[in-house]
């Protein structure tokens, strides 16, 4: 499943730079590693998000109380990750005023909280219920994938779905698939 494997590769990805701080001595590789670390982690809640189709936030402060809904989070780590979007806005924007120590001291933090949070946005998922139209269309493209092979170079299926008030699946284009 396509949707699984991006989220594998980004849940193997937070360790590797985790592990790069651990070694990282001069202060702007510190900072990057952190914001790197943050991102991943923010990335790993909306790809979760996604696959269990919950509604999407409205930015990257609202990740871990979406996923706190899901039962993916506690209150306290989706606390927790709001402070950690909060941050990567800071590095990413208002990087002239920083303190250089306390983001040392959120480095050391992070090197404890995000392999758990990473572990419980993990057991959520896998306890979580996928969205079927997810594995749908990814079947769907495996077999196109495989039919076309060597036939077209390029192929761009599309389509949507919004679901209205009482949960029904419909196109965008007015057709209907669920009522």
């Amino acid at each position: 499943m396509e949707v699984l494997e991006r989220v594998k590769k980004q849940v193997d990805l937070v360790p590797g730079l985790l592990g790069e701080l651990e070694y990282e001595r001069s202060y702007r590789g510190v900072e990057r590693l952190v914001q790197l670390v943050i991102q991943g982690v923010l990335d790993l809640g909306l790809m979760i998000i996604v696959a269990l189709s919950a509604r999407r936030p409205r930015g990257y402060s609202e990740v871990g109380f979406v996923l706190r809904d899901l039962g993916v989070l506690c209150e306290d780590d989706a606390s927790l990750l709001k402070s950690m979007a909060g941050l990567r806005n800071i590095l990413v924007h208002e990087y002239v005023f920083i303190d250089r120590e306390r983001i040392r001291e959120y480095a050391n933090r992070l090197k404890h909280n995000v392999p758990r949070l990473v572990a419980s946005m993990l057991k959520g998922l896998e306890n979580g219920q996928l969205d079927p139209l997810i594995r749908d269309i990814e079947e769907l493209n495996g077999r196109l994938r495989s039919m076309l092979h060597g036939r077209v170079v390029i192929a761009l299926p599309h389509g949507g779905r919004v679901k209205d008030e009482r949960g029904s699946g419909h196109d965008m284009d007015g057709g209907g698939s669920g009522g």
